[in-house]
């Protein structure tokens, strides 16, 4: 197989990651696009072009000289409408332009960049795009093969998973009533503002240290047996106790725990 086509094959399947165009300024590319049609033949040529990634491949003056079909499916472009268009950032929303210009930056130092940026499509329709690229010299100085992954429903799903996460979180910083999180060993992971005013210190200093070291001593037995039950897995509800606050104070307690799993293992 030749280089190139071997270096296609490692962008588009071997790396694992979703290639799409940026341009990078340079000089003697057009001798790689001569080799990329004197050498590779129709069924080589074929490969690349069913790739199920959109490919763009441009020289060091960042002209466009091959697209796949699914590229022209991802942008609403014919090939014949991007074959020797610069590709300045045309596909990209003018935002996110600073992006791919990181994007080559990336390219110019090490010969490989992966972004995330919205692509824009022929009617104006834009969408998330998980870009990277790689340099190939083999086939020119300055060529860079590049295609391209629609993650517009990856990236929608996370962003609502961030703002559920917050919405979260706030909901449990502003609770009145005392909140908190442990790993397997018992230690604090998180106590929300309600804890600051129980305790009498910054819930930051009680992270670390073990929730049976505010027990008083008659209930520490009680308190790690109910931390035991959680973590074999089962729940604890309505479990009564006494605990000691930075002044002395005695604080009586009641609370209810279930236990976090990660792949069917306890780990808080």
């Amino acid at each position: 197989m030749p280089g190139w086509l071997e270096a296609a094959a490692f962008l588009a399947i071997g790396a694992g990651f979703a290639l799409f165009g940026v341009w990078a300024f340079g000089r003697r590319a057009r001798p790689g696009l001569e080799r990329l049609h004197d050498q590779g033949d129709r069924r080589q040529l074929a490969l690349l072009d069913n790739l199920p990634l959109a490919l763009l491949v441009h020289d060091a003056d960042g002209s466009i000289l091959r697209v796949n079909p699914a590229f022209e499916a991802l942008f609403g472009y014919a090939a014949s409408e991007v074959l020797g268009r610069r590709n300045d950032g045309f596909l990209t929303v003018p935002e996110d332009r600073p992006i791919l210009r990181g994007l080559v930056a990336s390219i110019r130092a090490s010969g490989v960049g992966v972004a995330e940026f919205r692509g824009l499509r022929r009617d104006g329709s834009t969408f998330w795009i998980r870009a990277s690229a790689r340099r190939a010299d083999e086939m020119g100085e300055g060529i860079h093969l590049l295609t391209g992954e629609d993650i517009t429903e990856v990236r929608r799903a996370r962003e609502e998973a961030d703002l559920a996460r917050d919405r979260y979180r706030e909901l449990v910083e502003s609770a009145s009533d005392l909140v908190w999180s442990v790993d397997a060993e018992g230690r604090w992971t998180f106590l929300n503002a309600a804890a600051g005013e129980l305790y009498g210190v910054e819930p930051t200093a009680l992270l670390g240290t073990s929730l049976t070291d505010r027990s008083a001593p008659e209930n520490r037995t009680g308190d790690e047996r109910a931390l035991r039950r959680l973590f074999e897995g089962g729940e604890t509800w309505r479990h009564e106790t006494v605990h000691v606050a930075g002044d002395g104070r005695r604080i009586h307690l009641g609370f209810s725990g279930r236990p976090v799993l990660e792949g069917g293992r306890v780990v808080g």
